[in-house]
């Protein structure tokens, strides 16, 4: 592959996890307002994304553990 190709490549990559990480924190809002259960599960559903996308990407499994998280304290 050639070196131009790689960057759009990456950059393209970097543009596509951004949209994502877009539909989580849209998902993750939509579930807080409706007071839907929070879970791991629901949010990649409601987002459109892997459940493994949320795992391996460590700014979406900081959101998606920030959100459970703040749903289990307001259960309580």
């Amino acid at each position: 592959m050639k070196p131009h190709a790689t960057t759009a490549a990456i950059d393209a990559r970097r543009r596509e996890a951004a949209q994502k990480l877009e539909q989580v924190e849209k998902a993750i809002g939509q579930l807080r307002r409706e007071r839907g259960r929070l879970t791991v599960r629901a949010v990649a559903q409601r987002a459109g994304v892997s459940v493994t996308f949320l795992y391996e990407n460590t700014k979406a499994r900081a959101l998606v553990s920030n959100a459970v998280d703040g749903s289990r304290t307001c259960q309580v």
